[in-house]
């Protein structure tokens, strides 16, 4: 005999946030993130580094070298001002694995001629990719990490118009909990190259309310987004978290602040004591039946870590159009861009060497820096500073270290 079972789900949104309860204080949830990136730290640093085959231990693998760990562990010693014991340990470990080094970790390590030439034609491969998943109508794509900012910053014009058509065009009324997480993680998180992009992706921040909020869950004091039937993506949930969050402080949101940082806190809590998180969790009746999986630190930490030190793009599509960015950990407090004369103003720390690649850069005349004009030289990396422009790719790129704080890169036509 067969009947309807009726499941009458609990409105844990209702009932566990209601009344304002369950609130985290700035204060908390900063110093919960730090203490978790502290455990990461002193993995990469130390408890899971091997300096003799410059490898890091993983929880469900066998040590490997890891770009995203060397990354991390730089971008945070350069914010604890503990960054020169950090790079002689990453320069080695980096020496020992040539061909695994890429663009994530040029800023720091440099070898750019060579790093940077290896980028652009990976990027120019991803691009073709990327348009014939589009035109097929793959909506996976968002998965993927920053897509909008890579199709208008390392892909072209023509890359960047479709996947907006795309965006518009998208039915979202049918897709699951973890693509309707990365919808909306790229209209909340992700970075922007243009208003045109931004105001595209906002349609997917109803997927918060429609999809995502309904989809929590709750074991004893712990919340996470159920991302399948009985299943949690943990990587997701906290990426989940991560949105309402920004939503919270953005629009004012006591409730999506609230859930927000609850959704970070449950996955941060179920680290081991080097940092890694279980990637899947089963759940039944009888509450968390087993794990699978996990994930490290470093593949949360720009997500969570607050550091303006880590490589990013910086956007020039609105100065140069699609294909111009410049790669940096510095701050560029300035940038005019006029006919005649490009000019950019950055800080960074005193004395301390980092490199700028400047992408999609027009040929020009002469260039100004640290108050010089300062020649072309491809051998520049020999030195303690200087710069190297490469016509092929319109690859602006620059040795940076000067007793100052702050300076101007100077370019004229």
């Amino acid at each position: 005999r067969y009947a309807e079972h009726v499941v009458r789900d609990v409105d844990v949104i209702a009932t566990a946030f209601g009344e304002n309860q369950r609130q985290i204080s700035d204060s908390f949830y900063a110093e919960a993130i730090d203490q978790y990136v502290q455990i990461g730290y002193l993995g990469w640093s130390n408890t899971r580094f091997n300096g003799g085959s410059g490898t890091w231990e993983m929880r469900d693998a066998s040590p490997r070298f890891s770009e995203r760990v060397l990354t991390a562990y730089l971008a945070e010693a350069w914010r604890r001002n503990q960054y020169t014991t950090a790079f002689n340990q990453m320069r080695r470990a980096a020496d020992q694995h040539p061909q695994q080094v890429g663009a994530l970790s040029v800023a720091f390590l440099g070898n750019a001629r060579v790093v940077w030439d290896r980028a652009v034609a990976a990027d120019q491969q991803r691009a073709v990719t990327l348009a014939s998943r589009i035109a097929a109508g793959d909506t996976s794509i968002f998965h993927d990490e920053e897509i909008v900012a890579f199709a208008a910053l390392r892909g072209n014009e023509q890359l960047f118009q479709s996947l907006l058509q795309f965006i518009r065009d998208m039915d979202i009324r049918e897709v699951d909990t973890t693509l309707a997480i990365a919808l909306a993680s790229a209209s909340v998180v992700d970075m922007h190259p243009t208003a045109a992009s931004r105001e595209a992706t906002r349609r997917f921040e109803a997927l918060v309310q429609e999809q995502i909020l309904p989809a929590t869950r709750q074991f004893e004091e712990r919340f996470f987004i159920e991302t399948a039937q009985g299943e949690i993506d943990v990587l997701y949930s906290l990426r989940a978290g991560v949105v309402l969050e920004r939503l919270g402080r953005r629009d004012g949101n006591r409730l999506y602040l609230t859930v927000g940082r609850n959704l970070v806190l449950s996955a941060l809590q179920l680290a081991d004591g080097r940092g890694f998180i279980p990637r899947y969790i089963f759940f039944g009746e009888q509450g968390i039946q087993r794990q699978e999986s996990s994930f490290g630190p470093e593949d949360i930490y720009p997500l969570i870590a607050g550091n303006p030190w880590y490589p990013r793009m910086i956007s020039l599509y609105d100065q140069l159009g699609a294909g111009a960015y410049i790669w940096t950990i510095a701050d560029f407090t300035r940038i005019s861009i006029a006919p005649e004369q490009f000019n950019f103003t950055l800080q960074y720390p005193r004395n301390r060497t980092h490199f700028v690649i400047m992408q999609g850069i027009p040929p020009f005349a002469s260039m100004n820096l640290f108050n010089l004009q300062w020649r072309n030289d491809p051998a520049f990396e020999l030195y303690i500073k200087g710069r190297h422009f490469e016509p092929r790719t319109n690859t602006l790129m620059i040795k940076y270290t000067d007793d100052s704080v702050s300076g101007n890169i100077i370019l004229n036509y």
